[in-house]
């Protein structure tokens, strides 16, 4: 015996056909926003590598004692223009910055040290933002790193110093652009002139050795 066909709601049929194609464009946008995402994604990984490596030998003359503001960051002479990245992407949830600072200082070297002035992309422009280093404690300098006192001690016209360091900022905010940029600091009151990539002495024998200075930064998200 056979069954007869049910009679077919059309509206009803209508509207599953209507429901799933609904369904198809959704699923189809979202594979296609998924997939700008990891688009995105993947550009910020290719880009997320930044360096500057400076072979200039130049003089930055009188440096002087002192903290500089997080508003002013080149407030006693410290800044170093060359070792400047620009462009960093702040949905990073972390910035490793690596650095080695090699010359000469005319005196003291064991009281100079380093830290990293930060810059916030504001209005078409980099603005002063924060300095990354040590905490307050009175009226001390504050560093990240020490220069490394030359095993020539007291020899100021002819032997390299070095300052050299890794710190991770870890308080970028979303949606921000930053620059980072080195910054000298004099501890002692005296000595206050550094001669990047090279001694004090302006010869060029064997004995005078000339260097080379890097900033990088490494984005992670």
């Amino acid at each position: 015996m056979s069954t007869p066909f049910s009679t077919i709601n059309l509206n009803s049929l209508k509207q599953d056909i209507k429901t799933n194609t609904s369904n198809i464009l959704v699923s189809e946008q979202g594979l296609s926003n998924l997939n700008a995402t990891i688009v995105a994604l993947e550009n910020k990984l290719n880009n997320s590598f930044h360096s500057a490596m400076v072979r200039t030998k130049i003089e930055i003359t009188g440096i002087t004692l002192g903290n500089p503001s997080d508003s002013n960051p080149n407030q006693f002479g410290g800044e170093v223009d060359l070792l400047t990245i620009s462009g960093i992407n702040g949905d990073a949830s972390e910035v490793c910055l690596d650095f080695m600072v090699v010359g000469e200082w005319s005196s003291d070297e064991f009281a100079k040290g380093i830290c990293i002035a930060r810059y916030k992309l504001t209005g078409g422009s980099y603005a002063a933002d924060t300095i990354i280093r040590g905490d307050t404690d009175g009226t001390s300098v504050r560093i990240i790193t020490p220069f490394v006192v030359s095993s020539h001690f007291a020899n100021v016209d002819s032997t390299l110093e070095s300052a050299a360091g890794r710190v991770v900022d870890y308080t970028t905010s979303s949606g921000e652009t930053y620059r980072y940029r080195i910054v000298l600091l004099n501890s002692a009151g005296t000595g206050g002139d550094f001669y990047l990539n090279k001694t004090q002495n302006a010869g060029a024998s064997p004995g005078l050795e000339i260097g080379l200075s890097c900033l990088t930064a490494q984005e992670f998200y």
